[in-house]
């Protein structure tokens, strides 16, 4: 019996949600196989290509600004023939990704899922011309699917999908009240955490009477890093300022020439000296099990994966009620969430929280047992294979 071939298209391979998302499920599927085979198609480089391509047969389409087609391209748009231009970006994209039209190894995928709303995304399915069923995880409130995506991609991608799984409560409604989706054509599975990547958050903690703060995600508007440091300078002038130490992990580095406003930032609360932004690390685990509370300050989240890692880490949440933050706070109890934008709000809440230990300890065990029973790869990567499957037939 030929075992049916899941197509994924991805935006990229960088260090964000949607792409670890789908890491951890071919790390899985390739140690405990589902009853299907899988590819990935990805629209951009980025580094996580060489993982991808240890655990999938992976292609990288090159719908990036350096290849040498979108070159071509923006040089047809600036001389009024872009129509040319977009023909070559399609024809390269087709190559790369389907290889050689005539050979006898080649295979039609028998399922196609798009792994996000996004441009890049779109593209690919636009490119590629899939006849097969067509399936949408949707990792996006409004910000991705009204901000990242304009209208005509935006209506091409509702049209063309046929189910979507949708990563929390919050994005299953807004597909369905928002976008006009069908409710049964939404499944909700929450994004898998893999606690094998986990150290005990306990085992290497310095007793150094220091309390770290943390925070993660993209440095853009949407995580809104600079709220952060105004939470920050809260904090310092509430609490002891030589106790307390904020690091917030991925997005931009100080090395980064996009870094300057966040540089500026620090300079006029005057946080240098206690803050730290680390950029992108391969791994955010053992320094994120070190974090006393995780600060989100993200203005819309679907369901935050970072979050999820560090509720269970065992270390306690608390953020802003927008998104899928508030239903992880209700499902796990180690969240606390505050009405979006009183950053006063969680200033106090966490500066009362660091003062109790106890409640700490209290929320910690929650969220290590939330994160076990329920994010955990082994519970999330069947319920996804399921659901494929489901949909296949």
């Amino acid at each position: 019996m030929i075992r049916p071939l899941v197509r994924f298209l991805a935006h990229g391979a960088e260090r964000s949600g949607p792409p670890i998302y789908l890491l951890r499920l071919f790390r899985y599927w390739n140690e405990n196989p589902a009853a299907f085979d899988t590819e990935l198609v990805l629209a951009r480089p980025g580094e996580l290509v060489s993982q991808f391509a240890g655990l999938t047969n992976t292609t990288v389409a090159r719908l990036d600004q350096r290849s040498p087609e979108m070159v071509f391209q923006s040089l047809t748009r600036a001389a009024h023939v872009g129509g040319l231009g977009a023909s070559a970006v399609g024809y390269a994209s087709r190559a790369r990704v389907r290889g050689n039209p005539f050979s006898a190894t080649r295979r039609q995928a028998d399922i196609t899922i798009v792994n996000g709303a996004t441009a890049p995304t779109v593209e690919l399915l636009r490119q590629l011309r899939s006849p097969a069923p067509i399936l949408t995880i949707a990792h996006e409130l409004s910000t991705g699917w009204y901000g990242n995506l304009d209208s005509k991609d935006r209506q091409f991608l509702l049209a063309k999908t046929d189910r979507y799984l949708a990563v929390s409560e919050a994005v299953k409604s807004f597909l369905i009240d928002d976008l006009g989706v069908r409710p049964d054509n939404v499944t909700m599975v929450h994004p898998p955490v893999d606690l094998s990547e986990y150290q005990d958050p306990k085992s290497t903690r310095p007793n150094d009477g220091i309390l770290q703060v943390g925070g993660s995600g993209m440095t853009d508007w949407r995580k809104a890093p600079e709220i952060w440091l105004r939470i920050a300078a809260e904090l310092r002038d509430m609490l002891p300022k030589e106790t307390l130490r904020f690091t917030w992990q991925g997005g931009d580095s100080p090395h980064s020439p996009a870094f300057w406003p966040l540089e500026h930032e620090m300079r006029q609360l005057g946080l240098s000296e206690q803050v730290t932004f680390t950029g992108q690390i391969p791994n955010t685990a053992p320094a994120m099990s070190q974090f006393d509370i995780f600060v989100s300050t993200a203005r819309e989240d679907a369901y935050p994966l970072a979050c999820a890692e560090a509720i269970s880490l065992g270390v306690a949440v608390v953020g802003f009620d927008s998104g899928g933050l508030s239903e992880m706070a209700e499902e796990s109890g180690c969240a606390l969430v505050v009405p979006y934008p009183d950053h006063g709000l969680i200033s106090q809440t966490v500066a009362d929280l660091l003062g109790d230990p106890n409640r700490r300890a209290e929320l910690s065990q929650k969220g290590i047992e939330f994160g076990r029973t329920q994010l955990d790869v082994s519970h999330i990567a069947p319920a996804v294979a399921d659901w494929i499957m489901r949909a296949a037939a």
